[in-house]
């Protein structure tokens, strides 16, 4: 026995050191094996139906069998786990011989499970053996994530730094692409061709209701997301990161939009304040492509593949417009405030906020406002917001438009961008009341509250050159 600190927390504790034979070892190796040959002998229960609409279910929906399919794997070679970091720490002398022991088991039960999975799919009533392709290589990507590394290297997703990963939808059930498998030349290329190939089937061939033997089609109207997303999934070589970072004049600047000209020489894309900028009469005049993207191929006008990829308004809007305009217009309201200091200032401007989310029942999803909220460290600081949440840009122009609107101040800028946020929440709670399409009402109502959005922050840029 003997006393030392602890690995994890540097708490003093008793060891004691106990030795003992290998034979509990061999002993606690083949308990494990046993177990796992009991729950691989049970076959895994995938139901005789596959995907949303393309046949009713027997036994249980598949995203319901994936889940219990895959958490059995993940059971199971976490056990595997805990059992080698055992040998390891304990039984030092034989432990690289043990821990291959069980890798090669874990491999074993994969392989089986697997199997035993493909048969049941297989042997069940689909349309398309691609989707139990794609479902059963999704299951493994998802599994590998817990096997033992044959480096002796032992974590799981949770031991790692949080990654991103991308998820797409397999019938019913979502399933995930770990990031290193689809950050791999080719593989994101891939699965857009999937995607492009199941569009192709639901447009030609369709899917049949056997039970009322009526057959339904569908297509892809339009490829829609952040603008990064456009940016890889088709291949645009005008776009958002071409934007000019100076007043140095540029040679032959590349453009920002995929969808015209803006951004290059005689077209500025600052010209937005009006109903004929210059760039508009560019629309779909220039190849916006640098590659062949599967999605280019979908259905769409003749000479017009670039309208197949369109902006994402809530992106665009709450994540893009909102924080420079919200940012700006907090700064300005801090003023508003009697205070000796630009703190004091965002304090009480921060205790107004809370009291007024309060009140209307909104979540703040801040502790305070302060000035790193609006990355505002010093005057020459263009404010703008620092946060990710789509939802607090939307609190926050609510909260503006409230203790702005029907009101007057002596500062300008403030006043237009009361006159913006009004705009811009009209607009937006607009498009969240109407249908997927607009009427020939709405159409109308809509694109003013969108031009007075726009006319506002013209008119706020002109108004802060002015100043400067």
């Amino acid at each position: 026995m003997c006393f030392k600190k602890n690995q994890y927390d540097q708490v003093e504790e008793y060891w004691v050191t106990i030795r003992e034979s290998g034979t509990v070892e061999e002993s606690l190796t083949k308990e494990e094996k046993h177990y796992a040959s009991d729950k691989i002998d049970k076959p895994v229960d995938l139901g005789s139906g596959f995907g949303g609409g393309l046949a009713a279910m027997q036994d249980r929906k598949i995203k319901s069998t994936l889940k219990k399919f895959v958490d059995s794997i993940v059971q199971k070679t976490n056990k595997m786990k805990g059992l080698a970091k055992d040998l390891r720490d304990n039984f030092s002398e034989s432990a690289d011989v043990s821990i291959k022991d069980l890798n090669d088991q874990v491999q074993k039960m994969e392989h089986q499970l697997f199997a035993e999975a493909e048969k049941q799919m297989k042997d069940a009533t689909f349309v398309r053996s691609s989707e139990i392709e794609g479902l059963l290589r999704c299951s493994k990507a998802m599994a590998s994530e817990t096997k033992i590394r044959n480096d002796k290297k032992f974590y799981s997703k949770t031991d790692a730094e949080p990654k991103r990963s991308m998820f797409f939808s397999c019938a019913d059930s979502p399933a995930g692409w770990p990031k290193k498998v689809y950050e791999e030349e080719g593989a994101f290329d891939r699965l857009l061709r999937c995607c492009k190939r199941d569009n192709d089937f639901m447009l030609h061939e369709g899917l049949l209701d056997k039970r009322t033997n009526k057959k339904y089609y569908a297509i892809v109207l339009a490829v829609v997301g952040d603008w990064q997303w456009l940016v890889k999934s088709g291949k645009l070589g005008r776009n958002y990161n071409h934007v000019l970072k100076s007043s140095t004049p540029v040679g032959a600047p590349e453009g920002i939009c995929h969808l015209c000209q803006a951004g290059q020489r005689d077209y500025p894309f600052e010209t937005f304040q009006t109903r004929s900028p210059t760039w508009l009469q560019t629309f779909c005049a220039q190849d916006p492509f640098v590659g062949q993207s599967p999605l280019a191929s979908l259905p769409h006008m003749p000479g017009q593949a670039a309208t197949l990829f369109k902006y994402d308004v809530w992106h665009t809007c709450h994540l893009g417009v909102c924080k420079p305009l919200a940012g700006s217009a907090l700064a300005l309201l801090s003023l508003q405030y009697p205070g000796r200091s630009k703190d004091a200032k965002m304090e009480k401007l921060s205790d107004n906020f809370m009291e007024w989310c309060k009140r209307n029942g909104r979540q703040p999803l801040l502790t305070k406002i302060t000035k790193d909220t609006i990355l505002w460290d010093n005057n020459t600081n263009f404010p703008s917001a620092s946060w990710y949440k789509g939802s607090l840009s939307t609190t926050m122009c609510e909260y503006i438009e409230d203790v702005t609107k029907n009101k007057q101040f002596d500062d300008v800028l403030l006043m237009k961008c009361s006159e913006a946020v009004q705009a811009l929440n009209k607009f937006i709670t607009g498009l969240y009341e109407a249908d997927v399409f607009l009427s020939s009402n709405q159409a109308p109502a809509l694109l003013a509250a969108s031009q007075g959005v726009l006319a506002a922050i013209a008119d706020l840029a002109e108004a802060d050159v002015r100043f400067i």
